[in-house]
């Protein structure tokens, strides 16, 4: 089955109880929800997070996809991760407003045809 890598948790915190920040339901049609990291991890202790992150996704594979949710640093950080893993393969699914649902974008990071 394939897996769907989401970064970061996406929830936020209201008065100290955590709260959804959005609903990532729409992602399950494409593999089981992982969630890599916690909503308050920092890659500031980069070399531990890098580390978390290989053992997480040491099976990526072509089936999987990357839902970006976070910090800029983190998603990159997983994305290219996962594109060293699976030799510069990965999608992304990416949140369109007007269809109200994801879209994969497949990326090769070492140029050729996908």
């Amino acid at each position: 089955m394939s897996k769907v890598y989401c970064v970061t948790e996406p929830i936020t915190y209201r008065d100290g109880i955590p709260t959804p920040l959005f609903d990532v339901s729409p992602a399950l049609k494409y593999g089981d929800l992982e969630i890599l990291a916690k909503h308050n991890n920092s890659m500031f202790a980069s070399v531990p997070m890098v580390r978390h992150f290989r053992d997480k996704l040491k099976d990526f594979c072509d089936d999987d996809y990357i839902l970006p949710v976070g910090d800029p640093v983190t998603i990159a950080t997983v994305a290219a991760i996962a594109s060293d893993i699976n030799n510069g393969y990965f999608k992304m699914l990416k949140w369109d407003k007007k269809s109200r649902n994801y879209l994969v974008v497949e990326i090769n990071a070492y140029g050729g045809q996908l």
